[in-house]
């Protein structure tokens, strides 16, 4: 409301408003829609609208344009289109239902559930050695998103790192957020990894906030658009004439490639057996001579590295940069990671893929008056998995013990 009337006093015939429904409850986003529409009807104003909910759009729109991958698939009179099929038939290039449609949203459901199990993994990768919650983690992933831009507070955000070569570009910006985790290691949480768990966790809520913080000093509060690798935000053809984004397959495709990396590493190498070993039992691999501090500073790495690449892949799926756009994320890491089984890598996995593919399954399948709850429907079964299996889908060999 207050970027509405602040866009008033300039007295404009034309407002463009890019997503007005986004991220607000149903009944602020009612009032939203109320005051737009007494708007133009009261001033004469005309809207431009960018909306992801059609239910929205063809209950406040005119006219209503429907675009896919850059270009126009449909355009017609909101009143010829109120039943919604032809709006959904042109966005996703097939009818709702079809085999078309069912490959779209397995494609999509596995895309987001890889991008919740690098999430997850970064945290359960932590609290396997630390036994530590990092719930800025997800700031981290802000930190590396932001590092691509200079410092202003301009709305349309100038590239620095984010314009050199692609390759420079992720070894600079991974580079970044795993100097940041292991500095937060040697000089936060080392001092305090003797605490208990909540203890480490509250420590871990300042160190995110201070960062949030830190980024509003240094770029201003206000969203900063950003493009990069725009090619992977194009669509692809597969067969039978299903188009994909192909930042989904890359997301699929990186996700597994550093799954059977870490894999490897964890399995092959000498610290990465000690890793595992500390992930077991840490006071006992000490004694049989695993260097703690070294174990636990690789954790971080790896954690950072995970941060790092997904902060890229976020970056490149939205465009926009917010100082708190690793909160939300974060929450969803966290309940993969707690479904999953604390302490658990598989676990971690597992919870991710578990939580992306029912966030995803839900949008397709909820009526659309119902999807602004699905992340409530998430939570709600996550309830359900932790009444059921309260150590979490995957038992770690230590919480086998204690059942």
């Amino acid at each position: 409301m207050l970027v509405i009337g602040r866009a008033l006093l300039t007295n404009p015939r034309i407002m463009t408003i890019d997503e007005p429904s986004l991220g607000l409850a149903p009944n602020l986003v009612d009032r939203v829609y109320e005051t737009l529409i007494d708007l133009r009807r009261d001033r004469g104003l005309t809207l431009l609208i960018v909306e992801q909910s059609s239910e929205r759009a063809l209950k406040a729109a005119d006219r209503l344009y429907v675009l896919r991958s850059g270009q126009m698939q449909l355009e017609g009179k909101a009143a010829d289109l109120q039943d919604g099929e032809k709006v959904r038939q042109a966005y996703f290039g097939f009818e709702e239902g079809s085999k078309h449609y069912i490959i779209q949203t397995v494609i999509s459901a596995l895309s987001v559930g890889s991008f919740y199990a690098l999430g997850a993994l970064g945290i359960g990768l932590l609290f396997s050695v630390l036994r530590l919650i990092n719930f800025a983690h997800g700031d981290f992933i802000t930190v590396g998103a932001f590092a691509l831009i200079v410092p202003s507070s301009a709305v349309v955000a100038t590239v620095a790192i984010g314009g050199l070569h692609p390759a420079i570009m992720v070894v600079l910006i991974v580079a970044i957020v795993v100097a940041l985790a292991v500095i937060s290691y040697f000089i936060v949480f080392q001092h305090s990894q003797t605490s208990s768990p909540a203890t480490m966790m509250i420590v871990s809520f300042a160190l995110g906030y201070t960062l949030q913080n830190i980024i509003v000093m240094i770029y201003g509060g206000r969203p900063k658009a950003v493009n990069i690798f725009p090619s992977l935000t194009g669509q692809v053809q597969l067969s039978d004439g299903v188009s994909v984004q192909i930042l989904q397959l890359v997301i699929i495709a990186l996700t597994w490639i550093l799954l059977i990396a870490l894999v490897l590493f964890l399995k092959r190498t000498r610290v990465g057996i000690q890793m595992r070993a500390a992930a077991e039992d840490f006071r006992m691999a000490r004694m049989l001579g695993v260097n703690g501090k070294n174990v636990i500073a690789l954790a971080f790495i790896l954690s950072g590295g995970l941060a790092g690449i997904m902060s890229l892949l976020f970056v490149t799926q939205t465009g926009v940069l917010t100082f708190r756009m690793g909160v939300p994320i974060m929450l969803f890491f966290f309940i993969a990671t707690v479904i999953g089984g604390m302490g658990s890598l598989v676990g971690a996995v597992v919870g991710g893929y578990s939580v992306g593919i029912v966030s995803v399954v839900l949008s397709a399948i909820l009526p659309e008056e119902l999807r602004g709850f699905r992340d409530a429907c998430v939570f709600i079964l996550v309830i359900v998995i932790l009444l059921v299996r309260p150590q979490g889908i995957v038992l770690t060999k230590a919480a086998k013990e204690r059942v």
